[in-house]
């Protein structure tokens, strides 16, 4: 029986996990093409351990930590099915995952992207995991965790996903043009996922393909890129007008993130990420003018305000979370009553609909 779809894993020093991983792909309960792995320079015998102990799945080694981003494009490449199925190497799937999930891309041509239902029962706060929208500020909004009584629809529609499982259908990505190795850690996913959604294409979340995470809860030591890439993704997405209608709140959310990671000893590595982002701005222009051609969706349509997720550490503090508290007050009421409203009364753009090139 032939198959439609390929597994690819991104492994960095995922020895302990990997082959739990890989057993799960195994196990589903429709066929599978080949199964990819691209190790990111592993540095404790991981990549070594696949090749001794798998030897018949497709091993490519990069010489360097290239970040996921340019492992999920060479993932993206290499596979030669209609349907690509990306995982982080800390993911265990159910046995009828991909059956799940290939049934709704079959069902529905214009979802491009299909993210299962994310499990960590060591994280009660990680079902972020699971879709959400972007703060009007470049920050995430979670989706709500859900009743888990509640009658599951067939699919739930975010404008993100969490890179850490989607099954994609490779003409899109490549359309959109993959994902975006500039980012090199962090946001590389969001990225790509508001690249699908803007192009009118939609990205789901399916409740009843469940994984199992089996990562850990990462600490503070990607402040550069949180700080960097936010803005590498602020200023390839937004209009300018957004930019200008949020420029006092943006100020006010960068102070308050500063004193945050000052205290926890990263304000040099905060301060480096906005320092290499102003650098970056040459070529952030180029790609945004790339994809101002064909964006479909107005800020006013899908950016908005709400709660912003906040990692572990600062829910940890009574007083940050207060201070975080105080501050989404504010940065509602200047998104209900400025920036919004203004928004809106802009003009409708009227261009007709044009479909991606296809990436040569």
């Amino acid at each position: 029986m032939s198959s439609e779809i390929t597994v690819g894993i991104v492994n960095f020093n995922g020895r302990e996990t990997i082959g739990s991983v890989i057993a799960s792909i195994r196990r589903q309960d429709v066929p599978v093409d080949r199964l990819l792995v691209v190790d990111n320079a592993s540095t404790d015998g991981s990549r070594e351990w696949i090749a001794a102990h798998h030897p018949e799945i497709d091993l490519i080694a990069f010489p360097e930590n290239r970040g996921p981003a340019a492992a999920r494009n060479r993932l993206l490449q290499k596979a030669r099915t209609p349907f690509l199925f990306l995982l982080d190497n800390d993911i265990v799937l159910e046995s009828d995952v991909c059956r799940k999930l290939l049934r709704i891309l079959h069902m529905h041509p214009d979802i491009a992207l299909c993210h299962p239902e994310i499990r960590d029962e060591a994280d009660p706060s990680a079902y972020h995991y699971n879709g959400g929208w972007i703060h009007y500020l470049g920050a995430f909004i979670s989706r709500e965790k859900p009743d888990p009584v509640r009658p599951r629809p067939e699919f739930e529609i975010f404008d993100t996903v969490s890179g850490a499982a989607m099954l994609v259908r490779r003409r899109d990505a490549l359309d959109v043009g993959g994902f975006d190795e500039a980012y090199v850690f962090n946001w590389e996913d969001g990225d790509f996922c508001i690249r699908l959604t803007l192009s009118g294409r939609k990205c789901v979340n399916v409740p009843e393909a469940v994984v199992h995470h089996r990562g850990k809860p990462r600490g503070m030591a990607k402040v550069y890129y949180q700080a960097r890439n936010r803005w590498m993704f602020l200023l390839k997405f937004f209009e300018w007008p957004t930019l200008l209608l949020s420029l006092p709140m943006l100020a006010l959310f960068e102070v308050a993130q500063l004193g945050f990671v000052c205290l926890k000893g990263f304000g040099g590595a905060y301060l480096r990420g906005l320092r290499d982002a102003v650098r970056m701005l040459p070529a952030l222009l180029k790609k945004r003018k790339a994809f101002f051609r064909w964006k479909r969706r107005k800020d006013a349509e899908w950016l908005r305000s709400g709660e912003m997720f906040v990692s572990g550490n600062l829910k940890a503090s009574q007083t940050a979370a207060q201070c975080m508290d105080i501050l989404n007050r504010i940065f509602d009421l200047w998104w209900d009553a400025i920036v919004l409203p203004c928004l809106k009364r802009r003009p409708s753009d009227k261009r007709p609909w044009f479909r991606l090139p296809p990436a040569p």
